[in-house]
């Protein structure tokens, strides 16, 4: 045989691999059984590809961007209860109004960090704010690709929206951080049930508190783009109650994982 026939061949059988690869996931995509391995998308011998790449590209420029949300001041209080607070500021980098959300809560950064990496497709089940959450591909051990489904807010005036987002994860100046962004993937097309929003450079950073090894300061930074033609009055309210919402569910989640520590 050739050598331009035995390149032919390889280059075929490479095609046909990748094929069965992606075939293989769509067969298995919708699956909600227990014991899911979210990392099924990631083979053993994967290698990155030029769209992977760029996934990466974006998750370390996200990433940064986080890091300089921290560091912004002019931080403007919107609602505050009980020491949970949510504050928004006009960032001209990004040239959108983004919301923060600060809270203390009763749980390790590592331990709170990991639990949102790793379980994040059984976030529903506690937090009724999101109707759906799907992993569809792992880039590599700190990069994924997610589907996620935002239940109405603002009492029905915003309607659900699903989102396409990365998420990019690891510590970064003695601090756990999960960074967040827009992906695009075309196995996942925009739904004609909802309006496909879209999220800004943005993010999850889990800071230690001095003296308390098992307490955790949540600072949550939310960019979105929720398309469609919306009064900033009705996007205020809408994320704000969304961000505060969150924070009380998220405290019966944690007391569910101690519980679990503790079974």
């Amino acid at each position: 045989m050739s050598a331009k026939s035995t390149r032919s061949k390889v280059a075929h059988l490479s095609f046909v691999g990748r094929i069965k690869q992606r075939l293989s996931w769509l067969e298995h995509a919708g699956s909600d059984d227990e014991g899911e391995d979210r990392y099924r998308s990631l083979p053993p011998s994967r290698s990155h590809s030029r769209k992977d790449h760029e996934y990466l590209k974006i998750a370390n420029e996200t990433m940064d961007m986080l890091f300089e949300l921290v560091r912004e001041g002019g931080w403007i209080t919107e609602r505050e209860s009980q020491g949970d607070m949510v504050q928004s500021a006009y960032i001209k980098k990004l040239k959108r109004k983004i919301f923060k959300l600060e809270c203390t809560l009763d749980i390790s950064p590592h331990e709170l960090w990991k639990d949102t990496i790793d379980n994040v497709n059984d976030s529903p089940s506690w937090n009724p704010t999101l109707l759906e959450s799907k992993t569809l591909l792992v880039v590599d051990e700190k990069t994924d690709i997610s589907y996620n489904i935002a239940a109405e807010a603002a009492g029905g005036l915003v309607s659900a929206r699903d989102f396409i987002n990365l998420r990019h994860w690891g510590e970064r100046d003695q601090t756990f951080f999960i960074a967040v962004n827009k992906a695009t993937f075309p196995d996942m097309p925009p739904q004609k049930k909802y309006v496909r929003g879209e999220s800004g450079p943005c993010g999850l950073v889990f800071n230690r508190v001095t003296g308390q090894p098992n307490r955790c300061k949540l600072q949550w930074f939310l960019n979105t783009n929720l398309k469609g033609w919306i009064p900033q009055a009705v996007i205020d309210q809408g994320l704000t109650g969304v961000l505060m919402d969150y924070c009380k569910y998220l405290r019966q989640h944690i007391q569910e994982i101690k519980g679990r520590s503790f079974s």
